[in-house]
């Protein structure tokens, strides 16, 4: 199978899924090393050089947002105590996901924390 002019192999019965793929929706952040990110083709994941470059630094790797089937952007957690704040980046510019907060909710309860808020990153 040919993706964008270069021969990739899939299990032959996973084919038919590849030419009617089922809508993806929902909200979704996804740990530096959640193994979706850990895929060897990461201009398919995320086609601009830069935020890829963002998304897997040689250091200090952060967390993707994902929405849908589309990484929007990164996220890094801040802790102090038993409180959570998510330093996030979005490259989209649109709007946070209202889901993205019961993300951030879940992944705290889930560190034994509290949730506190979104804090936007500062720019390159």
């Amino acid at each position: 199978m040919a993706v964008d002019g270069e021969l990739r192999q899939i299990l032959a019965a996973d084919a038919d899924g590849l030419q009617a793929p089922a809508e993806v929706g929902g909200v979704r952040l996804l740990g530096a090393f959640d193994p979706w990110l850990q895929a060897r083709d990461r201009e398919l994941l995320v086609p601009d050089a830069a935020r890829r470059r963002q998304l897997w630094p040689v250091l200090g790797r952060p967390g993707a947002i994902l929405v849908g089937a589309e990484v929007t952007g990164a996220w890094r957690p801040r802790s102090s105590g038993k409180r959570l704040r998510l330093q996030i980046e979005t490259w989209t510019g649109d709007d946070l996901p209202s889901e993205l907060g019961d993300q951030a909710e879940q992944l705290a309860e889930h560190r034994g924390q509290r949730f506190d808020g979104f804090t936007e990153a500062a720019g390159p």
